[in-house]
């Protein structure tokens, strides 16, 4: 048998050409590496990009954050102080700096003091909820002080404080509107609103408020039940000291669904040495805060809580007496620049739900919308709030279904 020949060995690489290949990797991994922190450096300002900040993140995100958790103990503020319950309320007989705010000696926003029990022939209204509710403009523009004005048998009790949620207004409702026995319960809704209602640590939400503050939240068990998720801190020495020292950020990672979201950008990993990674994940932190998909969005935890937030406060206002709860739906600039670019009120699904549960429902959008047009934007917005014009807008939507089915007194 004769032997097959043996296969012929690979001639070896030449060690120059080796070298040469090697060389050439490592130039492109360090040509890469330059590049990587070059977008950092050229991109990343200040720790933001185009205006948004650039995780790792620290517990504050501006001058004006760290200056309140600076003097939080020192002076919260003439007109709302931290609340234990609430994370802030309005204080007793406070009066902003301005002198634009001023609340009645119970604490809510009023030029006068209300009994508990309501006048004979009058029918109380509870409002509730947050800016748009309580209103950036003087006592008197109100649009709970213009429902006053445009039916004397009726009172407006403006429980709104700026930067609630439906959570907290909720929870305010329990313990200071209850007591005031209203016939109708007014739930005030702006639509960004439903962000809100997932958040514990307000920075970690919007990036640029001008506040450090927390606040309780609601969860759905699986029993599809609210439960409670009581606020972090006791006492502003306690939020001060939790906030500078980040050990609040132990309960955040639990609770707050900004920081679930993207738990990384809290920490101090050397993933974040790549200024392309930092990019990457600032995109990813920075997403999801747009309304309108959340509304688009039945299954989402903020549509759920939201939702339940409502329907709890139907079930719990009626079986306090009220006879009418209406959740009034108030758009921002934004969301109302939506509607007149021609886009449907994507907020219809959540209203409609709450239709389907016994809530009355009154989307004033299309009455501003005709304004709007009409006069244009600075007539009906001032700072992203209505002026005293939208507010009486507001007004006369309600007061017309008021009218309609309890035309003056109880």
């Amino acid at each position: 048998m004769t032997p097959s020949p043996a296969e012929p060995e690979p001639s070896p690489v030449p060690r120059s050409r080796r070298r040469r290949r090697v060389f050439r990797l490592a130039v492109a991994i360090a040509a890469l590496m330059l590049a990587d922190q070059l977008a950092g450096v050229l991109l990343i300002r200040n720790g933001r990009f185009r205006g948004r900040p650039v995780p790792p993140y620290q517990l504050t995100f501006n001058d004006a954050q760290r200056r309140h958790v600076r003097e939080m103990t020192e002076r919260w503020d003439s007109y709302t102080c931290f609340d234990p319950e609430l994370g802030w309320s309005i204080r007793p007989g406070g009066v902003s700096d301005d002198g634009r705010y001023r609340a009645n000696a119970a604490g809510f926003r009023a030029d006068r003091d209300y009994d508990l029990a309501p006048p004979p022939g009058v029918l109380r209204v509870a409002a509730l909820g947050e800016s748009f509710t309580h209103a950036a403009t003087g006592n008197a523009d109100t649009w709970c002080a213009c429902l006053e004005r445009m039916n004397p048998a009726l009172e407006a009790l403006n429980f709104g404080v700026n930067g609630y949620g439906l959570d907290q207004a909720l929870l305010r409702y329990r313990r200071d509107a209850a007591p005031y026995r209203p016939h109708v319960v007014i739930l005030g809704l702006m639509v960004e609103n439903l962000l809100r209602h997932v958040s514990v640590y307000r920075p970690a939400y919007h990036h640029d408020t001008i506040s450090a503050v927390v606040k309780p939240r609601f969860r759905i068990d699986d029993a599809g039940a609210l439960t409670l998720i009581p606020c972090p801190v006791e006492s502003v020495a306690a939020l001060k000291t939790d906030i500078e020292s980040e050990a609040i950020l132990n309960t955040l990672r639990t609770t707050d669904y900004w920081i679930m979201r993207a738990p990384l950008a809290y920490e101090r990993s050397p993933l974040f040495a790549s200024g392309v990674f930092r990019l990457i994940y600032a995109v990813h932190e920075n997403a999801a805060r747009d309304p309108r998909e959340h509304y688009l969005n039945p299954e989402g935890e903020p549509f759920r809580v939201t939702l339940a937030l409502v329907r709890s406060f139907n079930d719990e206002a009626r079986r306090n007496g009220a006879r009418r709860v209406i959740l009034l739906l108030m758009p921002d600039e934004r969301a109302l620049f939506d509607r007149y670019d021609g886009l449907e009120p994507y907020w219809e699904g959540l209203l409609s739900e709450a239709r389907n549960a016994g809530v009355e429902t009154l989307d004033v959008s299309p009455r501003l919308l005709d304004a709007m047009t009409a006069l244009g934007v600075s007539a009906l917005f001032s700072e992203n709030h209505y002026t005293p014009l939208g507010n009486r807008l507001v007004a006369e939507e309600l007061l017309q279904i008021l009218n309609r089915e309890n035309p003056g007194a109880p």
